[in-house]
């Protein structure tokens, strides 16, 4: 029997419904040994990109910042996290995602993430300063 966190319907164009399901804990094909880490990993992570496309954005947060308890030091989730947090205009999150890639980027990539921090501390006095 699986453990479910919480489900939600979502409708295909074919007019019927597919669930997704966020579990409690992971499948159990999914052990400690480090190659089904890096599946589990891949996995969560391409699902985070399909939910991405769907607009379940909630959803993707939500694996995303499941692999990022596994690893914080991910730099590709962190990456796509941010994304997130930006296009969604969430910027104190924005802020916080890239202050965790400024430390670790490197070469150019430290250089535009220090930059987009810039730009979200930015937006953030904004936003204070209107309110």
């Amino acid at each position: 029997m699986r453990r479910i966190a919480s489900q939600r319907f979502m409708w295909n164009p074919s007019g019927s419904r597919t669930v997704i399901a966020v579990r409690a804990e992971p499948p159990g094909w999914m052990s400690s040994a480090a190659g089904d880490t890096a599946r589990w990993r891949a996995f969560e992570y391409r699902l985070a990109e399909l939910l991405l496309e769907r607009g379940e954005i909630d959803f993707a947060r939500d694996r995303l910042t499941g692999i990022l308890r596994a690893d914080s030091r991910d730099l590709e989730a962190l990456r796509l996290l941010a994304r997130i947090e930006e296009d969604t205009e969430r910027w104190d999150a924005a802020l916080a995602v890239y202050r965790r890639l400024v430390k670790l980027e490197e070469g150019g990539r430290a250089t535009a993430a220090a930059l987009r921090l810039a730009d979200m501390a930015d937006k953030v006095g904004r936003d204070r300063k209107s309110t």
